[in-house]
């Protein structure tokens, strides 16, 4: 019946907002993989950068992590938090093309601002999955719509590697132009989502995890 059609078109959305939700999580790889990987081959940019920046992303997620999970409070401000990640993983992208041509000191200044919007985005990202997925999970069926939720973390942390390695540090600035332009439209598309979702779930299902 139409109640049914409803759940299927609602389940259907939540899959894609699963699949958003792992393009986002590729700050993971970058942070890993991509970044050193590109600073090592690809720029002037002293060696040692490499440790410092995941100290940098270590610290800035330890004392960033609570006040910028504030505000969440419901499916659509969960879904800009998504949308502010993706703009701030594109800047990361963005930065990271404009080492392509600069000096040994610019190329460092440019790396350290990437992590700094990376891991900004990291953080949004985290806090606007958490929402997302424990509001649009059934309280009867909540362990089996977060594992679904996972699957597209899950899918970039098997493919990520490659994928970054091949499409994006294989093509230079185009590579991680390409890359920024996909965090931003993945972030809209979350917002368009959610905001769909918010006009059709019910309010104490949305804020039921405040």
């Amino acid at each position: 019946g139409k109640r049914h059609q409803e759940l299927r078109v609602r389940d259907l959305r939540f899959l894609a907002l699963s699949a958003l939700n792992g393009v986002l999580f590729l700050h993971t790889v970058l942070l890993s993989v991509g970044l050193p990987l590109w600073i090592a081959t690809r720029t002037t940019a002293p060696p040692v950068i490499i440790g410092a920046i995941l100290v940098l992303n270590t610290i800035m997620a330890i004392f960033l992590q609570v006040p910028l999970s504030r505000g969440s409070s419901d499916l659509l401000s969960a879904g800009h938090r998504q949308a502010w990640a993706g703009c701030c993983l594109a800047v990361c992208c963005l930065m990271m093309a404009l080492t392509t041509r600069t000096g040994t000191t610019l190329s460092a200044t440019l790396v350290i601002a990437a992590v700094v919007a990376l891991t900004l985005g990291e953080i949004w990202q985290g806090v606007g999955a958490w929402r997302i997925s424990y509001a649009l999970a059934p309280a009867d069926q909540r362990a089996y719509y977060l594992a679904a939720y996972e699957l597209g973390q899950t899918a970039v942390s098997a493919a990520g590697p490659a994928l970054i390695t091949w499409a994006v540090i294989g093509n230079r600035a185009a590579g991680w132009a390409s890359l920024g332009a996909i965090f931003v439209l993945t972030g809209l598309g979350v917002v368009l989502i959610t905001g769909r979702l918010q006009a059709v779930t019910p309010a104490e299902t949305v804020t039921s995890q405040g």
